[in-house]
């Protein structure tokens, strides 16, 4: 199926992707008032479903949106494997799903009621693989991320990571590492970061800003599960350097490995022994 004639899932109606949806009043597009998901599909259902529910039941609350007794996760379930149905994905996809404020008012909005808009695209992939190719990577010298109330959670505003990206662009690379507030590494453009050395893996704690990946978590457990040693603690320039690979993660991808910073090369041998126990997982 092209992306054409694919259907979209608006508060439970189907409507073909190429109609228009909103009006000028949408908030999301007004003040960027929503969350999102972005959710893997594997052999036509959602992948770890459960772990997005729960960052975005925090940032549900975070945001002030309303409870409703017709809005629940099993609901929202529901509505997402329908829209998978829908769509004729039996195999490998992915999936956005966005949950946003209705219209009314300015900052201070009319109402706290929410509506949900779902999204699914097919993927040639149905299980995890490594990227072939390593990436091509730097560290992000123009800005660091700001302290944010909203750090953890997966908001509509995401322009620190739009313009690492076009920076990105520009120097012909693949990804950029964004640095916090306190110049220490946070993460990558839509990924988790992850560095090993010795049978042991590293990645920025919670604390220090990153988003709390659903694949990060993931990593963490079939990681501590493999006999690795795994902290979650503050990371600096330096230690990118220190390391034999990097890793970045996300739902969709998994994990991809980092073949260059400039001034050091990396390998993939840990990388894809990750990646072949994420796949164990999924058909055990």
């Amino acid at each position: 199926m092209s992306e054409t004639s694919l259907y979209i899932n608006l508060n439970g109606e189907f409507i073909q992707q190429n109609e228009p949806v909103f009006t000028s009043q949408n908030r999301a597009f007004r003040y960027g008032d929503a969350l999102f998901e972005t959710i893997r599909i594997i052999n036509g259902k959602p992948f770890n479903l459960t772990a997005h529910f729960e960052r975005l039941k925090k940032g549900l609350q975070l945001l002030g949106f309303e409870k409703t007794p017709n809005f629940t996760f099993r609901y929202l379930a529901e509505q997402i494997q329908e829209t998978i149905n829908k769509n004729n994905i039996n195999q490998g996809g992915r999936m956005r799903l966005t949950i946003f404020r209705n219209d009314g008012g300015n900052y201070i909005p009319q109402t706290n009621s929410k509506s949900f808009l779902i999204e699914v695209f097919p993927l040639s992939n149905n299980l995890f693989s490594l990227n072939e190719n390593g990436l091509k990577i730097d560290v992000c010298k123009k800005f660091t991320l700001p302290k944010s109330l909203f750090q953890g959670i997966k908001t509509a505003n995401a322009l620190p990571f739009v313009l690492a990206g076009i920076d990105a662009n520009k120097q012909n690379l693949d990804n950029l590492i964004l640095l916090n507030h306190n110049n220490r590494l946070c993460e990558a453009i839509s990924s988790n970061l992850f560095l090993f050395k010795n049978n042991t893996l590293y990645t920025p704690s919670l604390d220090e800003g990153c988003v709390a990946g659903t694949m990060r978590k993931k990593i963490l457990e079939i990681a501590q599960n493999m006999g690795m040693t795994v902290f979650e603690c503050t990371l600096v320039q330096g230690n990118l350097q220190q390391v034999d690979e990097i890793w970045l993660s996300n739902a969709i991808n998994g994990i991809q490995w980092v073949k260059e910073i400039p001034g050091k090369d990396y390998g993939n041998f840990y990388a894809q022994k990750i990646i072949d126990e994420l796949n164990k997982s999924i058909t055990d």
